[in-house]
């Protein structure tokens, strides 16, 4: 899989022609990242999705600590749709330091990002790659 990470601190439009341009060059996929300081980063998927046809899209990646799983998995299911199912799902412990700077302990994190995925993916099939 070939695959570029965008980053939301650029305005949605911007992030939605380098999507049709990374689909264009033949990327597999285009993930954006999700940070506090930036734009939301599936308002801007939801774009790309639209602008886009083949590339698969996701987060790159979230977390469960300043999102709940439940939320997570709502937003999933909404690109999966507005994508014709090309959603991946991108998910991890989070930084330490940017957690810090929001006041959340990183604890437990295997245990947080394990069920966030259990949250995200019941009901869905799942493809390891």
């Amino acid at each position: 899989m070939l695959g570029i990470e965008l980053t939301p601190e650029h305005p949605v439009a911007e992030l939605v022609d380098l999507a049709a341009l990374a689909e264009a060059e033949g990327f597999d996929a285009v993930f954006a990242s999700h940070h506090y300081n930036n734009r939301d980063v599936f308002a801007a998927l939801t774009a790309m999705a639209r602008a886009t046809e083949e590339v698969s899209l996701g987060p790159g990646v979230v977390n469960p600590y300043e999102t709940h799983p439940v939320a997570l998995a709502s937003r999933m299911a909404t690109l999966e749709e507005v994508s014709d199912g090309r959603g991946i799902f991108g998910v991890g412990a989070g930084d330490r330091s940017t957690l810090a700077n929001l006041g959340y302990e990183r604890e437990r994190p295997l245990r947080r990002v394990l069920e966030t995925v259990r949250a995200d993916l019941e009901g869905h099939t799942i493809e390891v790659e």
